[in-house]
Protein backbone atom coordinates (compact mmCIF):
# COMPACT_ATOMS: atom_id res chain seq x y z
CA UNK A 1 0.00 0.00 0.00
CA UNK A 2 1.68 3.38 -0.83
CA UNK A 3 1.46 5.39 1.90
CA UNK A 4 3.47 8.79 0.73
CA UNK A 5 4.91 9.85 -2.96
CA UNK A 6 6.90 13.05 -3.52
CA UNK A 7 9.74 14.12 -5.76
CA UNK A 8 12.46 13.18 -2.63
CA UNK A 9 10.50 10.12 -0.65
CA UNK A 10 8.06 6.99 -1.58
CA UNK A 11 7.15 5.07 1.55
CA UNK A 12 4.89 1.61 0.88
CA UNK A 13 3.35 -0.59 3.80
CA UNK A 14 4.27 -3.81 2.20
CA UNK A 15 2.84 -7.35 3.24
CA UNK A 16 4.36 -10.39 1.74
CA UNK A 17 2.05 -13.73 2.01
CA UNK A 18 4.37 -16.94 3.08
CA UNK A 19 5.93 -18.71 0.30
CA UNK A 20 6.19 -16.60 -2.54
CA UNK A 21 8.66 -14.69 -4.72
CA UNK A 22 8.46 -11.76 -6.43
CA UNK A 23 10.44 -11.34 -9.51
CA UNK A 24 14.30 -9.47 -10.12
CA UNK A 25 13.22 -6.07 -9.64
CA UNK A 26 15.64 -2.60 -9.28
CA UNK A 27 14.61 0.71 -7.67
CA UNK A 28 17.54 2.82 -9.12
CA UNK A 29 17.23 5.24 -5.82
CA UNK A 30 18.69 4.46 -1.85
CA UNK A 31 15.91 2.10 -0.21
CA UNK A 32 15.69 1.35 3.24
CA UNK A 33 13.25 -1.46 4.12
CA UNK A 34 12.21 -1.65 7.87
CA UNK A 35 10.89 -5.27 8.26
CA UNK A 36 9.17 -5.60 11.49
CA UNK A 37 7.21 -8.65 11.39
CA UNK A 38 8.08 -11.96 10.48
CA UNK A 39 11.02 -12.37 7.86
CA UNK A 40 11.80 -11.64 4.15
CA UNK A 41 14.86 -13.40 2.21
CA UNK A 42 16.24 -11.09 -0.69
CA UNK A 43 17.73 -12.65 -3.86
CA UNK A 44 20.76 -10.08 -4.96
CA UNK A 45 21.76 -10.31 -8.29
CA UNK A 46 24.73 -9.38 -9.98
CA UNK A 47 24.31 -7.54 -13.44
CA UNK A 48 26.21 -7.46 -16.21
CA UNK A 49 24.53 -4.61 -19.00
CA UNK A 50 21.08 -5.81 -18.69
CA UNK A 51 21.66 -9.35 -17.79
CA UNK A 52 21.19 -10.72 -14.12
CA UNK A 53 23.33 -13.86 -12.90
CA UNK A 54 23.01 -15.96 -10.32
CA UNK A 55 21.38 -14.58 -6.86
CA UNK A 56 23.25 -14.42 -3.39
CA UNK A 57 21.11 -15.13 -0.94
CA UNK A 58 20.42 -12.53 2.02
CA UNK A 59 17.59 -14.15 5.10
CA UNK A 60 16.44 -10.99 7.48
CA UNK A 61 14.30 -11.25 10.31
CA UNK A 62 12.11 -8.70 11.88
CA UNK A 63 13.05 -6.40 13.52
CA UNK A 64 15.32 -5.33 11.56
CA UNK A 65 16.47 -2.45 8.89
CA UNK A 66 18.27 -3.18 5.24
CA UNK A 67 19.67 -1.07 3.11
CA UNK A 68 20.10 -1.24 -0.65
CA UNK A 69 22.21 0.84 -2.89
CA UNK A 70 20.80 2.83 -5.94
CA UNK A 71 21.93 0.20 -8.34
CA UNK A 72 20.66 -2.92 -6.45
CA UNK A 73 18.75 -5.60 -8.44
CA UNK A 74 16.87 -8.02 -6.01
CA UNK A 75 14.14 -10.19 -5.78
CA UNK A 76 12.22 -10.84 -2.24
CA UNK A 77 10.43 -13.71 -0.84
CA UNK A 78 8.77 -14.55 2.49
CA UNK A 79 10.82 -18.41 3.03
CA UNK A 80 8.67 -18.16 6.58
CA UNK A 81 5.71 -19.75 7.72
CA UNK A 82 3.57 -16.84 8.32
CA UNK A 83 3.06 -13.03 6.62
CA UNK A 84 5.34 -10.54 7.12
CA UNK A 85 5.16 -6.76 7.49
CA UNK A 86 7.58 -4.07 6.83
CA UNK A 87 7.72 -0.48 5.53
CA UNK A 88 9.52 0.71 2.44
CA UNK A 89 11.23 3.90 2.50
CA UNK A 90 12.70 5.12 -1.15
CA UNK A 91 14.94 8.77 -1.30
CA UNK A 92 13.06 9.48 -4.57
CA UNK A 93 9.62 9.18 -6.47
CA UNK A 94 10.02 5.05 -6.96
CA UNK A 95 5.87 5.60 -8.89
CA UNK A 96 7.18 7.66 -11.69
CA UNK A 97 10.78 6.40 -12.18
CA UNK A 98 11.44 4.66 -15.41
CA UNK A 99 13.25 1.14 -14.06
CA UNK A 100 13.70 -2.13 -14.76
CA UNK A 101 12.32 -5.63 -14.33
CA UNK A 102 14.19 -9.39 -15.00
CA UNK A 103 11.01 -12.34 -15.51
CA UNK A 104 11.62 -15.57 -14.05
CA UNK A 105 11.83 -17.31 -17.85
CA UNK A 106 14.93 -14.51 -19.06
CA UNK A 107 17.78 -12.60 -17.95
CA UNK A 108 17.53 -9.72 -19.81
CA UNK A 109 15.63 -6.23 -18.52
CA UNK A 110 12.61 -4.91 -19.51
CA UNK A 111 10.63 -2.04 -18.01
CA UNK A 112 9.10 -2.29 -14.79
CA UNK A 113 5.25 -2.81 -14.84
CA UNK A 114 3.46 -3.35 -11.38
CA UNK A 115 0.68 -5.22 -12.66
CA UNK A 116 3.38 -7.77 -14.20
CA UNK A 117 5.60 -7.37 -11.40
CA UNK A 118 2.61 -8.46 -9.11
CA UNK A 119 1.42 -11.56 -12.04
CA UNK A 120 5.28 -12.49 -11.47
CA UNK A 121 5.04 -13.70 -8.12
CA UNK A 122 5.96 -17.69 -8.24
CA UNK A 123 5.92 -20.62 -5.35
CA UNK A 124 10.11 -20.17 -3.87
CA UNK A 125 11.82 -22.46 -5.55
CA UNK A 126 13.93 -24.77 -3.19
CA UNK A 127 17.70 -24.01 -3.90
CA UNK A 128 17.33 -20.29 -4.58
CA UNK A 129 20.47 -18.59 -4.42
CA UNK A 130 23.37 -19.56 -4.38
CA UNK A 131 25.15 -21.74 -1.44
CA UNK A 132 22.08 -20.68 1.07
CA UNK A 133 24.39 -17.91 2.69
CA UNK A 134 22.84 -15.64 5.79
CA UNK A 135 23.63 -12.51 6.60
CA UNK A 136 24.49 -11.25 10.11
CA UNK A 137 21.61 -8.30 10.78
CA UNK A 138 21.70 -6.20 14.00
CA UNK A 139 18.37 -6.91 15.46
CA UNK A 140 16.78 -3.21 15.20
CA UNK A 141 19.79 -2.38 13.23
CA UNK A 142 20.79 -1.67 9.85
CA UNK A 143 22.57 -4.30 8.00
CA UNK A 144 25.94 -3.42 7.01
CA UNK A 145 25.87 -6.12 4.58
CA UNK A 146 23.56 -6.20 1.97
CA UNK A 147 23.78 -4.73 -1.25
CA UNK A 148 27.32 -3.82 -1.20
CA UNK A 149 26.52 -1.02 2.12
CA UNK A 150 29.54 0.48 3.55
CA UNK A 151 29.29 2.03 6.95
CA UNK A 152 29.47 5.26 6.11
CA UNK A 153 27.28 4.57 3.35
CA UNK A 154 24.17 4.35 5.86
CA UNK A 155 24.78 7.31 7.90
CA UNK A 156 24.77 9.26 4.61
CA UNK A 157 20.93 7.89 3.90
CA UNK A 158 19.75 7.96 7.28
CA UNK A 159 20.87 11.83 7.01
CA UNK A 160 19.36 12.36 3.88
CA UNK A 161 16.34 10.73 5.24
CA UNK A 162 15.99 12.65 8.38
CA UNK A 163 16.15 16.18 6.12
CA UNK A 164 13.55 15.06 3.86
CA UNK A 165 11.32 14.02 6.37
CA UNK A 166 11.87 17.56 8.23
CA UNK A 167 10.70 19.05 5.31
CA UNK A 168 7.37 17.64 5.15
Amino acid sequence: MLLHASPDLTIYHITLSPGLQYPPHNHLMDALIGIYKGSETNFIYPVDGSEIDAPERHDVAAPAVVHMNPDTVHAVANTGSARSGALHVYLGNLTETHRHMWSPDSTHAEPFDNERYLAGARPIRPGSGKGGRKVSVLRGGVNEHSASLRPDNGRRVLSRFKNIAARL
